[in-house]
C-alpha cells in the first residue's frame, strides 16, 4: 500500500492475484484491499495493536488465546498498515508461527510445542477454577484445537529430511 492508501504492485486488484501464485508458491496471509478512510485505518491499527498485545499476553496466561488475537492483528494490519503487517510477519516469534499457520503446515516440533502449552494452560486454568464444569468445557475445546493442529500438513524443518 502506498502512502495515500492506494494498493501497491503486490496488492491484489479486483480480479488479480497480486503475485506469482502457482502450485509451488508459498502461502501467506490473504491479500486484502486497503482501507482508504484515515479514521478507519487508525481504528484498525488500534484494534490490531491491542489484539497483538493480548496475543502476546496470551502466550503466557492460561485461558487467554494467542492464535485468534494474532490472526485478528494480521487482518487489521493487512487492511490498514503494511508497515505493521510486515513487522508482525517478520517478528522473531509470532512471524514464524503465523507463516506456518497461513501455509497450513507446521513442523512436528511446533505442533508439539503448541499442544503442550495449550493443554498445560487448560489444565492449570481448570484446576484454578476448582469446579467440575471447566474440565469438561476445556477438554472439548482442547480436543477440537488438538485435532485442528494435528491435521495441519507436516512441514519438514529447513535442512531436514535430507541424508536419511
Amino acid at each position: 500500500m502506498t502512502a495515500d492508501g492506494a494498493a501497491g504492485p503486490d496488492s491484489a486488484g479486483p480480479g488479480g492475484s497480486g503475485g506469482p501464485d502457482g502450485p509451488g508458491a508459498a502461502a501467506g496471509p490473504p491479500v486484502l484491499r486497503p482501507v482508504k478512510s484515515r479514521a478507519l485505518r487508525w481504528a484498525l491499527n488500534a484494534v490490531g495493536l491491542i489484539s497483538l498485545g493480548l496475543g502476546a499476553i496470551g502466550a503466557f496466561v492460561p485461558l487467554l488465546p494467542t492464535t485468534p488475537f494474532l490472526l485478528l492483528s494480521a487482518l487489521c494490519f493487512a487492511k490498514a498498515s503494511d508497515r505493521l503487517l510486515n513487522y508482525l510477519l517478520g517478528h522473531r516469534i509470532f512471524g514464524s508461527y503465523l507463516h506456518q499457520y497461513y501455509s497450513g503446515e507446521m513442523t512436528l516440533a511446533y505442533k508439539l510445542q503448541t499442544l503442550a502449552v495449550m493443554w498445560l494452560g487448560l489444565i492449570v486454568s481448570a484446576w484454578l477454577i476448582g469446579k467440575p464444569w471447566p474440565w469438561v468445557i476445556f477438554a472439548v475445546i482442547g480436543t477440537g484445537v488438538s485435532i485442528h493442529i494435528l491435521t495441519l500438513k507436516p512441514k519438514t524443518p529447513p535442512g531436514g529430511g535430507a541424508g536419511r
